[in-house]
């Protein structure tokens, strides 16, 4: 338990010192986002998702999951992004619907998640390292595409795409 504390306390810290952009709203300070990413430490921000810990679904969304419907990621201390040089999340709608992160290594790719119908699945993307991830680059999973593509001053958008080719595209603000 201690092992694992120390870890998620190591994972808030390296997300922390990866965000660039300055503090919008109460909503996204820093004790918010510690608890979204499973510091342990649970403060007056509700996070409304289910109960700690938890880990990424392996395989795809069920069948009758609508793919582009993207919920707020909410806790993902348990889900193993990998190496991480830092960490990025696309926020619309008042929600986090992506986390994403990657490694310094620019022939790595980097690894994002997202929440579909309660349960949370990881993606990964292509070579690039954190860069691309910061820059922008698309991840893939079982079934669903997810491209972020940031336009400038910590914007971006969001296209989702199911495996029917049915896309949805949202605008957001790309923080990392």
């Amino acid at each position: 338990m201690m092992r694992r504390s120390i870890a998620v306390a190591s994972f808030a810290a390296i997300a922390l010192a990866g965000c660039s952009q300055p503090e919008q709203d109460a909503s996204n300070g820093a004790d918010d986002f510690a608890n979204r990413v499973g510091t342990g430490q649970q403060g007056s921000t509700t996070v409304s998702s289910p109960a700690m810990p938890t880990d990424a679904a392996v395989g795809g969304p069920p069948a009758n999951a609508d793919v582009k419907i993207l919920e707020d990621v909410g806790y993902i201390g348990g889900v193993d992004l990998g190496q991480r040089d830092g960490t990025c999340a696309f926020n619309a709608e008042g929600m986090d619907k992506l986390m994403a992160s990657g490694p310094a290594e620019r022939t790595m790719g980097g690894k994002a998640v997202v929440r579909i119908g309660g349960t949370l699945y990881r993606l990964d993307g292509g070579p690039g390292g954190f860069a691309a991830v910061q820059s922008g680059t698309t991840f893939r999973g079982e079934g669903i595409t997810v491209k972020v593509e940031p336009n400038g001053k910590g914007q971006a958008n969001l296209t989702v795409t199911d495996k029917a080719g049915q896309t949805k595209t949202l605008s957001g603000d790309w923080n990392c």
